[in-house]
């Protein structure tokens, strides 16, 4: 059904005989069955933003997902209740989070996944920020996308029971790299440029020229001490790496 009402199912049966070869109507019985057919509850105007501070990370690092709740009637700047259910890739991410935050219970008992509710207590929309801030620490290299699901937000007390659909926008994936150290080695010359970090595949930037006591240095950095090999800075930082 496509609508919502009160509506009347008619059952017939109907009984056959045999007499002289012809068959006759001897019996029929009309049963009506009144079936309820409940409608889709009205949306609420709610809609939950996911979002990630960042895109890329590197092992290690802290990688927070924002759940930032809007209503399309601003007028409207609370809610009571709240539910959804966060899937990541556990083999990438583990959640580094309480199992409370702020006014939101966490429950991260199921691997890869997050059950997310409220309910019975006002929960001020900012209008800006978030309302959730969820962190992760990135545990092993790879891509995970961060899905929220089952989102219901609602004024009334229980989310689990009769809230409204929430749209949810956004499935933000974070990809995690190893990150390396560039280090420079002035070889007795002064001052060394600072250590750079670099992400696995990206590019170490030249820190350009030295000059102490003197000697000026061309500008050129080497992957021996010896400075027989110049440092080609167009390479994919894949290691650590002492520049001379």
């Amino acid at each position: 059904a496509d609508v919502s009402g009160d509506f009347s199912i008619e059952f017939k049966t109907v009984y056959c005989a045999k007499n002289m070869g012809t068959n006759i109507l001897v019996e029929a019985e009309t049963v009506t069955a009144s079936v309820k057919i409940k409608g889709a509850e009205p949306a609420e105007g709610y809609t939950v933003t996911v979002a990630a501070a960042k895109t890329t990370a590197a092992v290690n690092d802290t990688v927070e997902i924002t759940l930032d709740v809007t209503n399309s009637d601003s007028a409207i700047t609370t809610f009571n209740a709240f539910q959804g259910t966060l899937t990541y890739n556990a083999t990438v991410f583990n959640y580094t989070g309480s199992s409370t935050i702020g006014k939101f219970n966490v429950d991260s008992s199921v691997s890869g996944e997050l059950t997310i509710t409220r309910a019975d207590g006002s929960v001020t929309i900012p209008g800006s920020g978030a309302e959730l801030t969820l962190p992760f620490t990135a545990a092993a290299t790879g891509t995970g996308t961060f899905v929220l699901s089952d989102a219901k937000v609602s004024k009334a007390a229980n989310a689990n029971s009769n809230a409204a659909a929430a749209t949810v926008v956004g499935e933000p994936s974070v990809t995690v790299s190893q990150k390396y150290t560039v280090t420079f080695n002035a070889n007795g010359h002064g001052t060394a440029p600072t250590a750079q970090s670099v992400m696995s595949g990206e590019k170490a930037i030249n820190p350009g020229t030295l000059t102490a006591d003197g000697w000026t240095h061309d500008g050129k950095w080497y992957t021996e001490e010896a400075c027989s090999n110049e440092y080609n800075f167009n390479t994919p930082v894949t290691a650590d790496i002492e520049l001379f």
